[in-house]
C-alpha cells in the first residue's frame, strides 16, 4: 500500500485496485441508494477527479478511486444503458466515437495547442475520465465494436491482458539491457513481444486463473451458507 517502487512500475495501479476491493461494499451502497441522483453522483466523481489531479497528498486517491466509482455506477445501470444504446442511430454512434477519441486524447491535443498544459490539467483529467466511460459504453453496446471485441484473437489477448500488464516491463527492460542497451527497434519487438506474451500466458494459468477459481469457490461457499 506504500507504493510499488521502481522495479516494476505497472504495479503502481495495484494500490488503488486493492483499496477499491476493500471499499467495494461502500461503492455498491452508494450506487444503489438514491438511483435517481445518478447524474449528480457521476458529476461529483468527475469533479473529484479534477480536484485530485491538482492536489498534493490526496492526489492519487482523489484522481483514481472516483474512476472506479464511475465504473460501478455504469454497472449498476447496465440494463438502462443497454436500452439507451438500442435507441441510438448510426449517426449518433459515430458522434459518440469521435467524442470518445477526442476526450481520451484531450491532454495531448492541448499540448499541441498551448505550451503549458498545467492550468488545464484538472479539466482535461476529468474529460479523459468521461472519455474512458464512453469507451466502455462503446465496447459494451455498439454492435460493430462488440463483434470486433468478441473475436477469438481479441478475447484471448483480453484473457491474458492483465497478466501481460503486470509482467511485461521487467522483460522489456531486461531484454534491452542484455542486448546492449540500445538494440535495433525491430529486433526488440521480435524478441520481447513473444517472450512477454509467453510469460503472461504462464502467469495467467499459474497465478491469475487459480486466484479467480479460488475466489469463486469461496463466494459459492458463502452463498450456500447464506442460503
Amino acid at each position: 500500500m506504500g507504493g510499488a517502487g521502481a522495479l516494476n512500475t505497472p504495479l503502481w495501479s495495484l494500490r488503488w485496485e486493492v483499496l477499491f476491493s476493500l471499499l467495494l461494499p461502500l461503492y455498491l451502497m452508494t450506487a444503489r441508494k438514491h438511483q435517481h441522483l445518478l447524474w449528480a453522483k457521476a458529476l461529483f466523481l468527475v469533479l473529484a477527479i479534477c480536484v485530485g489531479s491538482q492536489t498534493g497528498v490526496l492526489a492519487g486517491a482523489l484522481t483514481y478511486l472516483p474512476v472506479f466509482g464511475l465504473g460501478v455506477l455504469m454497472a449498476a445501470r447496465a440494463e438502462d444503458l443497454k436500452v439507451l444504446s438500442e435507441r441510438l442511430s448510426a449517426l449518433v454512434w459515430a458522434a459518440i466515437c469521435i467524442l470518445t477519441l477526442t476526450l481520451l486524447t484531450v491532454q495531448w491535443n492541448l499540448g499541441a495547442i498551448v505550451e503549458d498544459v498545467t492550468p488545464y490539467r484538472a479539466i482535461s483529467t476529468g474529460l479523459t475520465s468521461i472519455g474512458a466511460c464512453l469507451a466502455v459504453f462503446i465496447c459494451a453496446y455498439f454492435r460493430p465494436a462488440v463483434r470486433a471485441f468478441e473475436s477469438t484473437v481479441i478475447r484471448l489477448l483480453g484473457l491474458i491482458s492483465f497478466s501481460l500488464y503486470l509482467v511485461h516491463e521487467p522483460i522489456v527492460i531486461g531484454a534491452v539491457t542484455l542486448l546492449g542497451g540500445n538494440p535495433p527497434l525491430w529486433f526488440t519487438y521480435v524478441t520481447v513481444v513473444p517472450v512477454s506474451i509467453a510469460v503472461a500466458v504462464a502467469f495467467y494459468w499459474l497465478i491469475e486463473n487459480p486466484s479467480h477459481v479460488l475466489c469463486q469457490k469461496i463466494g459459492r461457499k458463502k452463498e450456500a451458507v447464506r442460503s
